[in-house]
């Protein structure tokens, strides 16, 4: 009885450690929307890693990731890079940085906080 008794504790301890970090895994990361990025710059950051983790963004042009990211929260847009902020807060900003390589498509996307 007793050893029936711990093994049912054991079980539902993992089950609960289980979820508990499927949890906080899947609310932490917030899969990337165009309408949300727009509109929903508190949510940035977490959708910036997911693009990241995705790759979504590697080999595409200038356009489509103007396409895809808009204009809304763009910091600046060079030949070599493009910097969206992925917050409202000035004097700590945390960016999004996306590289281009020699044919003007993305090789790179980083964050910077």
């Amino acid at each position: 009885m007793k050893k029936k008794l711990l093994t049912t504790g054991l079980i539902a301890g993992a089950a609960a450690v289980a979820g508990a970090l499927i949890y906080k895994y899947t609310r932490e990361q917030i899969i990337f929307s165009c309408d949300r990025w727009d509109v929903d710059i508190s949510k940035r950051f977490r959708m910036a890693d997911n693009l990241i983790k995705s790759g979504s963004l590697i080999s595409l042009t200038r356009d489509e990731v103007l396409s895809m990211l808009g204009v809304n929260g763009l910091k600046s847009n060079t030949k070599e890079s493009m910097e969206y902020f992925l917050n409202e807060d000035e004097e700590n900003p945390k960016l999004l940085i996306i590289e281009f390589d020699e044919n003007e498509l993305v090789k790179n996307v980083t964050a910077c906080v």
